[in-house]
């Protein structure tokens, strides 16, 4: 891709503008998330006792295991949507909108009845010491009827964002769990409930949430339709194996809590569960920030893989990589100079619990910035379509390497062997992918790039890409244009086509959008068809359309030259004009 032309080069401002836009509600919702857990943790261990506390910890296996239902089916079907949506194939995705979410629905009322049934077994399951195990019991019995509720909200709420509805999905991520703060004063100190009317608390406000949704979902301008789906086990299988390398770092948080919580009762006795207990807490700020930041980009990288923008996701990716590697560092750093501080939130004043905190907390946080690393290249391999690599990376995440690493080093030194495994495992992984990454590259003889793995022989292939700010650049670019796609031994008559199409959708869209509106311009082939996509910031509008009575005549021409696509994604305006290649 040639962007040598100062004046037009390709630039990040589109992309970038919308992706804060879209990352500050998801960041909000993550706030949400966490202010559920913080709520259940610090309030019920101060209206009740630090025991219970680690009540609320011993049963984040159950949260854990929702989790990984709705990601699985949340992240694989919202990728895909995204990506159909990118190539303007509104019914397909609507398949897998539909799909995904009676699939989430029906997992939810399994899993609701597996806990059901085996209920007596889950305290010891999930490493519950005996003098807590009344507690424990009455707080998940109540905790299994949340299940179904808070998978199929969660659920949708990944789609939200890509039919440009963020702050919805924030607004009701954050209803729930603010009612869900409010209801736990109500049920734990207004009727005196104690630690199962923290989970009432929780299982009412996502119940109240989930018919605001759904009234939402049936009178707004919501672009979400279901439908009948046809090659239901493809698309399904096509999901799952989309969203399970995400929702494989939720069965690792599963695994990895009962493992850490189990060997840390044996080195520390119940002050190493509270200490883990409160790691928790901090991995759960953490997730804020890796949800907003992270999470965001492979679905902005879904819809420009659609688009076959390459430019598009080196560029972003880079931002994002820097960004939440320096966010998880300023945490990291803040967490281990004022852990003292964090503590007393969750009523942790035991000066021995205290100073295991201060001993093992140095060495934890040195985790989190690597796993920002691992993270960002696990979802981009996903979207990529390498989710075979990306789930052995989710598998080694969590699933694999803290019980391995941490159980080696746990037998040589004990609880700090198990805590020093988080970073040591991190580091580790990142090694593998370099070494592996390495031979794929060699293996390719240079077809993909060295950390992405970008496929630079993908087959919609980018012959200039660039971005306008103004009617004077569009006006001006033609010749530019003309000169770059001749470079590329573009067959004259197709070239001029294009020319014009640039120039005209350039017009169109600043006229529409406003004089301000910056637009990126992407030119590509997929070897028959030759692609103008243009993508740009503002209100939906309508792209021309036969029929329309007040077309310019260069406009009635384009709809004459090209087939005209057009879907509204993540905020963004996303016109293709797709025009034949000449018959030899």
């Amino acid at each position: 891709m040639d962007t040598d032309n100062v004046k037009y080069k390709r630039t990040g401002f589109v992309l970038n503008k919308k992706y804060i836009h879209f990352m500050i509600p998801a960041m909000l919702s993550a706030v949400g998330v966490s202010l559920s857990e913080f709520a259940d943790s610090m309030i019920v261990s101060h209206l009740l006792s630090s025991d219970a506390f680690a009540i609320i910890n011993l049963a984040t296996p159950v949260v854990f295991a929702v989790s990984l239902i709705y990601t699985v089916t949340g992240v694989g079907g919202s990728l895909l949507f995204a990506e159909y949506l990118g190539q303007k194939d509104k019914k397909q995705a609507d398949q897998y909108f539909t799909a995904s979410t009676v699939l989430s629905l029906l997992l939810g009322i399994l899993l609701f009845a597996l806990l059901a049934v085996f209920h007596a077994v889950l305290g010891g399951l999930f490493g519950c010491p005996e003098e807590l195990m009344t507690q424990f019991n009455a707080y998940t019995r109540v905790l299994c009827f949340f299940v179904p509720v808070g998978i199929l909200l969660m659920h949708v709420t990944y789609f939200l964002p890509v039919v440009g509805k963020p702050f919805l999905s924030m607004g009701l991520v954050v209803s729930a769990n603010v009612l869900n703060i409010i209801l736990d004063v109500v049920f734990i100190r207004g009727f005196g409930m104690g630690c199962e009317g923290a989970a009432l608390a929780t299982l009412v406000s996502y119940i109240v949430v989930v018919v605001a949704m759904i009234f939402i979902w049936r009178f707004g301008r919501i672009s979400l339709t279901l439908c009948r789906v046809q090659k239901t086990q493809q698309i399904v299988k096509d999901t799952v194996k989309k969203g399970l390398p995400s929702g494989s770092v939720q069965a690792g948080y599963l695994i990895t809590t009962v493992f850490c919580n189990h060997f840390m009762n044996q080195a520390f006795g119940l002050n190493g569960v509270v200490a883990m207990s409160l790691f928790a807490q901090l991995d759960s700020v953490i997730s804020i920030a890796l949800t907003g930041i992270v999470d965001n980009n492979a679905s902005f990288a879904a819809m420009l893989k659609g688009e076959g923008d390459y430019y598009g996701i080196r560029s972003l990716t880079k931002r994002v990589t820097f960004t939440i590697v320096l966010v998880c560092s300023v945490l990291s750093i803040g967490f281990a100079a004022f852990y003292h501080n964090v503590a007393a939130v969750f009523n942790i004043h035991d000066p021995h619990v205290l100073e295991l905190i201060g001993e093992l907390i140095r060495i934890y946080v040195l985790y989190y910035p690597l796993r920002c690393v691992l993270l960002v290249l696990r979802d981009i391999y996903n979207t990529l379509d390498r989710s075979l690599y990306a789930t052995a990376l989710g598998v080694l995440d969590k699933v694999i390497s803290i019980p391995v690493v941490g159980g080696v080093l746990f037998l040589w030194f004990g609880g700090y062997g198990l805590i020093a495994s988080f970073p040591v495992s991190m580091i580790l992984i990142l090694g593998l992918i370099a070494v592996i990454n390495r031979r794929i590259v060699k293996k390719s003889n240079g077809r993909y790039s060295p950390v992405l793995l970008l496929d630079e022989e993908y087959q919609m292939k980018t012959l200039c890409s660039y971005s306008a700010a103004s009617l004077q650049n569009v006006a001006e670019n033609g010749q530019w244009i003309s000169e770059k796609l001749a470079g590329a031994s573009l067959d004259p008559q197709i070239a001029g086509k294009l020319c014009l199409a640039v120039e005209e959708m350039g017009i169109y869209i600043i006229d529409w959008c406003g004089a301000d509106t910056a637009v990126d311009f992407l030119v590509s082939t997929n070897g028959s068809d030759y692609i103008l996509t243009c993508r740009s910031s503002g209100d939906p509008f309508c792209p021309i359309r036969i029929g329309d009575s007040e077309l310019s005549l260069n406009e009635l021409l384009l709809v004459r030259l090209f087939k005209i696509k057009y879907e509204y994604i993540f905020g963004l305006n996303s016109v293709s004009l797709t025009i034949g290649a000449p018959k030899t």
